[in-house]
């Protein structure tokens, strides 16, 4: 593995944008034990997989386009 894949943040850890995008959305963050209740609501659900922005640049896009996505579609999505 080279240097600039490797990330400085603990395994667990959201790049401030993503965290940014949380906060801005009131987005939940899911695991195994809480996905089967979230997806179950009823209504469009927009699911979103995050990883390592260090290794996958596109990863970041996200704090762009989710925003922009709901702005548009207000109440659209859980």
């Amino acid at each position: 593995m080279n240097d600039a894949a490797k990330s400085t943040q603990a395994p667990d850890a959201l790049h401030p944008l993503l965290e940014r995008l949380l906060q801005l959305t009131g987005a939940p963050t899911l695991n195994a034990g809480s996905f089967d209740r979230w997806i179950a609501q009823p209504g469009h659900a927009l699911l979103v997989f995050t990883e390592n922005p260090l290794l996958y640049r596109e990863t970041l896009d996200l704090a762009v386009i989710v925003p922009e996505l709901t702005q548009a579609l207000p109440r659209r999505f859980h």
